[in-house]
């Protein structure tokens, strides 16, 4: 299975990188942030059972796996996975972000 990021979810990968670079001026441990979620979709195609339903959305085929304080969700197709977004663990997500 291979992992497709939607436009959304790298425009909000982007501008979390532009954080987290800002922040690794001082601070190395950031720096790693943009790839440790990558991982995170490797990991999500070998096994797309491993995130959590998220409860507020109908449908079971939108899943999401926690890493820190991000959320990465995504939704489950018959050959393929799509990151939908990544978003900061308290923000709520668009529902623009759920349209197929």
């Amino acid at each position: 299975m291979k992992a497709y990021w939607t436009m959304m979810a790298v425009n909000r990968l982007q501008r979390l990188q532009q954080v987290h670079d800002y922040l690794g001026q001082s601070d190395p441990a950031p720096m790693m942030f943009v790839e440790r979620l990558t991982r995170l979709a490797d990991n999500i195609c070998r096994d797309p059972e491993v995130g959590y339903e998220v409860p507020y959305f109908i449908e079971d085929d939108v899943r999401e796996v926690i890493d820190g304080s991000y959320r990465v969700i995504y939704r489950i197709l018959e050959d393929e996975i799509h990151i939908l977004t990544v978003r900061h663990v308290p923000r709520a997500v668009p529902a623009r972000a759920y349209q197929r």
